[in-house]
């Protein structure tokens, strides 16, 4: 019952992130070279390729696999903690610009038309959301999230490209997609993109810490506490399973 529930919510968030993509298309501003110069479609694209591989693959296990049921890898929740940094940097971002100054946040140079507010919230608000709900109907994933230096090491590498895009596209046009960054120098750019890669890390980990209180321990800690045990279970499975070939 679980493993449906699961494979519904995860189809379920993929179909709202293309209708995210689908608004872009309707306003005409579906266009890579422009898209690709904002943070905001970095974050999101990779929490959209994030939720349609668990859809697909929740999908295979209900199909094929259902008695084995769903296996948390490292690379999906190393997928999930990378896309959950990126969209928080992005979202507060946002809401930050929003409240205080909107037209740092709305570039019409580059967009002339801007599109309705609800299509900003789709990608910063709900990006936002949809990991945490992600988060409390799997808890798990949790647990096999790799090392810090792994993921900030990700997040640092996905910050770097963007950067490194976003200053190219800066020097050669005149402008980049967020015209605050215009006024920063090269050592402040750097030193925004560091902070914030930083800070985005810092509370996607706060915000795990905190779904990590309601996940139950007690198997956990009793396999950490009864190291003897846990060897003798596996050597009787290993001999059961000698005995069912003889």
């Amino acid at each position: 019952m679980k493993l449906i529930i699961t494979t519904i919510w995860s189809f379920i968030a993929t179909l709202l992130c293309f209708y995210a993509w689908y608004n872009l298309h309707v306003y005409g501003l579906l266009k890579f070279k422009l898209q690709v110069q904002f943070f905001t479609k970095w974050s999101f694209a990779i929490e959209t390729i994030y939720f349609l591989t668990s859809t697909l693959k929740q999908l295979y296990v209900l199909i094929f696999d259902r008695k084995k049921g769903i296996r948390q890898s490292k690379f999906f929740a190393l997928l999930f903690s990378l896309a959950a940094s990126c969209t928080t940097i992005a979202g507060i971002m946002f809401w930050v610009l929003a409240i205080t100054n909107r037209e740092l946040l709305e570039n019409k140079t580059i967009i002339p038309n801007q599109p309705p507010i609800f299509v900003h919230h789709l990608f910063h608000t709900m990006s936002l959301i949809l990991w945490i709900i992600e988060l409390i109907i799997l808890p798990n994933i949790i647990r096999t999230i790799p090392s810090n230096f792994l993921v900030l090491g990700s997040i640092f590498i996905v910050a770097l490209s963007y950067g490194s895009q976003s200053k190219y596209t800066q020097l050669t046009t005149g402008g980049s997609a967020y015209p605050f960054l215009d006024k920063f120098s090269l050592v402040q750019w750097i030193i925004f993109f560091a902070i914030t890669t930083i800070v985005g890390f810092v509370l996607q980990k706060f915000v795990l810490w905190i779904i990590s209180l309601r996940i139950p321990k007690g198997v956990n800690e009793a396999k950490k506490s009864n190291p003897q045990k846990n060897k003798q279970a596996n050597l009787k499975k290993k001999n059961s399973r000698a005995r069912k070939i003889d």
